[in-house]
């Protein structure tokens, strides 16, 4: 007869089980947080900034409001030693605003730049979470709307619209270009993992060849002395 787990066994098992059941729970609101929560909440504040902005006094210095902005990227990016890149935190809210800021300066709906949009939105499915499109679509639909009456309502339903029917592409786009990007990843490490396993049974051989090289038999060397041509292709071939 097999013994059944005692309760004091099942109740340590389950003690077990249950810290990294909460890790996962843990690791997984932070996750989400960094990759979709945190660059929506970024350009939710741009829009606010731009709509605040837009129906106050100071809406007549908008040009230099771009100049400021553009001013405080520069030096937030010389601080970091140039880190602080288009596709980060500070770059996206930097870019949308100073965009939007021109835009409603040069006409708004019917402006000659609303087409920047456009690029921003695939720039934003490349270099952030593709999911952050809708969340930049539905914003710029939100800031724009009051506008739609303006000249000529149908263009401008037209030209809010397309960025509605754009934003499936740009989603698919960064979804593609997220994978191509994690296949490279994966690639590079491949060839280090096979590099270094290259480098090791090549230091290994030699060692053994150096200290125990008269205890071996000739055949034995010459099949070492392979194994180290093999290994010189490996690392040649890790580097193309």
């Amino acid at each position: 007869m097999k013994k059944k787990p005692s309760a004091t066994t099942q109740e340590k098992n389950s003690m077990r089980a249950v810290p990294q059941e909460l890790v996962f729970l843990q690791s997984f609101p932070y996750d989400n947080y960094m990759t979709l929560m945190r660059p929506a909440l970024v350009l939710v504040g741009s829009l606010l900034l731009v709509f605040i902005w837009q129906n106050s006094e100071f809406s007549k210095y908008s040009i230099q409001a771009v100049g400021f902005l553009i001013f405080i990227y520069l030096l937030a990016a010389s601080r970091n030693k140039w880190k602080v890149s288009v596709g980060g935190d500070v770059g996206i809210f930097v870019l949308n605003t100073i965009i939007l800021l021109l835009i409603f300066q040069t006409g708004g709906l019917t402006s000659p730049l609303f087409f920047l949009l456009f690029f921003i939105l695939f720039g934003i499915a490349s270099v952030m979470d593709p999911r952050i499109v809708f969340v930049a679509v539905a914003g710029w639909m939100i800031l724009f709307a009051p506008s739609l009456s303006e000249a000529d309502t149908l263009q401008n339903i037209i030209r809010v619209g397309s960025l509605g029917l754009v934003s499936p592409l740009a989603y698919l786009f960064g979804k593609i270009f997220k994978k191509q990007e994690n296949a490279q990843e994966n690639i590079s490490e491949m060839k280090e993992r096979t590099k270094d396993a290259a480098n090791t049974i090549s230091s290994d051989i030699q060692e053994v060849l150096e200290k125990d090289k008269e205890k071996l038999e000739s055949q034995e060397v010459e099949k070492l002395n392979e194994i180290l041509e093999e290994t010189q292709d490996l690392r040649d071939e890790s580097k193309s």
